[in-house]
């Protein structure tokens, strides 16, 4: 099943085709890279809508199964929530594949164990980089190979610059229910992901360039702008990446996908 197929099954495509194709297609390209064997056992923390959970479901095949839990509630997100995607998914030809599991506690997992534990762009939700640490820590029970990926915070062109402007103006609002809430650089995760005793045998980059995140956390900025009581260092951070943003294009910032074991 090829990228195409695979986005054509997520209720997103209905409301934005074209967005969930380039969605679905950078996933497929972290799964490939990860290298998630068909008829393997898959646990996905953080899996939101889906995104991800899709493209792994189609890896695995149909001897393989995919668990993905969400600490969030199913009504979370817009415009299509969790519980919607989740259960869109579910009626298609992959849904046999996967079983969801919404307001999870992040300590149990069921229908272990699992050959992979994946974590996809999804680090920067958690609310402290104990709670990530402890996650990780967790995590070596449940498999014995890490499939991690997030953005890379640093820039490497100009155009990728508002984005990073904006991930680290929206981290200091300290909105419980934001999307990025603990931004760590590529360096620190991996050093986190080691500090739980996992061996990186892997760290590649991935281009995720023409993802729309950027333009959406920069859209996010232009709305929190305008809230009262912001700091005089939040709110000059939002005046020059919106600016920027003004300037040329907002493009993505890069993204990495890390391979790891459990030593």
């Amino acid at each position: 099943m090829d990228s195409h197929q695979i986005a054509r099954l997520m209720l997103g495509h209905s409301h934005s085709p074209a967005i969930q194709e380039t969605q679905t297609r950078f996933r497929r390209e972290l799964v490939n890279r990860w290298g998630i064997e068909p008829g393997t056992r898959v646990l996905e923390i953080g899996c939101g809508q889906g995104e991800t959970t899709s493209v792994l479901a189609a890896a695995v095949g149909p001897t393989g199964h995919v668990t993905a839990v969400d600490p969030a509630p199913p009504g979370y997100g817009t415009p299509v929530t969790l519980g919607q995607s989740a259960d869109h998914l579910r009626q298609g030809p992959l849904g046999s594949r996967i079983a969801f599991r919404f307001g999870w506690d992040g300590s149990t997992v069921d229908d272990g164990p699992y050959d992979y534990v994946v974590l996809a762009h999804c680090s920067w939700y958690f609310d402290s980089v104990e709670r990530l640490l402890d996650q990780l820590l967790a995590a070596r029970a449940w498999a014995a190979t890490l499939c991690f990926s997030e953005w890379d915070l640093t820039p490497h062109d100009m155009a990728q610059v508002p984005h990073h402007l904006a991930v680290l103006a929206l981290a200091q609002l300290g909105d419980e229910t934001g999307n990025i809430r603990t931004p760590l650089s590529r360096q620190r995760a991996t050093a986190l992901i080691a500090e739980a005793g996992w061996n990186i045998v892997a760290d590649e980059t991935a281009d995720s360039r023409d993802l729309q995140d950027g333009r959406w956390e920069v859209g996010a900025c232009r709305e929190a702008a305008a809230r009262p009581g912001l700091s005089s260092l939040v709110a000059s951070q939002f005046d020059v990446l919106l600016a920027m943003s003004e300037l040329a294009e907002v493009t993505s910032l890069g993204s990495y996908a890390v391979v790891a074991h459990r030593s």
